[in-house]
């Protein structure tokens, strides 16, 4: 919980003073981040895939906040997924840049889908650990990146995709690395 404590406090609007946007491939960025589950899944008799174009996705980013984002993203996907699920992180450059974690798991109520971004809400399965901030965290994220998240069925109504959409930024934001 200290540590998902301390996340949000670097997330939160209160330390933009302190930090730097700079031009990140996405695709590379959740690459990294998701290999760093696969030995997870793999115990969790989960399939974990990725799926992201070959070109980069640029977005004006903060690469350690950005990481914290898609480990919280895949986290609580690869948390609430029995096993013999699967998990596809993934990353599109059009029409907008977009990263996405879909799984075909028990899935999220639609009267849930906004309450879950409320800081220590968790859903109704309460047989797993969490302190209910790793969502909360993800949207603080988004926002700092001018990106928006949301909470959809899953492909066919099974299970959850969650969408975190980047919308342009103006380049005087940003210091260009």
């Amino acid at each position: 919980m200290t540590q998902q404590l301390l996340a949000l406090a670097r997330s939160g609007p209160e330390a933009a003073a302190t930090r730097t946007l700079s031009r990140l491939d996405l695709g590379a960025l959740a690459r990294a981040a998701g290999e760093n589950w696969i030995g997870l899944a793999l115990a969790r008799r989960i399939d974990f895939g990725f799926v992201a174009p070959e070109q980069p996705v640029l977005i004006q980013g903060h690469a350690g906040l950005l990481e914290e984002l898609i480990n919280n993203l895949i986290d609580n996907a690869l948390r609430y997924c029995p096993g013999g699920s699967s998990v596809t992180l993934s990353v599109v450059a059009a029409p907008l840049p977009e990263l996405a974690v879909s799984d075909d798991g028990p899935g999220i109520p639609e009267a849930e889908r906004e309450r879950i971004f409320e800081r220590f809400h968790r859903g109704a399965s309460e047989d797993t650990e969490g302190c209910g901030l790793g969502l909360a965290i993800v949207r603080e994220i988004a926002t700092v990146h001018g990106a928006t998240v949301k909470a959809e069925a899953g492909r066919e109504g099974r299970g959850t995709r969650f969408v975190v959409r980047f919308e342009p930024r103006p380049d005087s934001c940003c210091v260009q690395a």
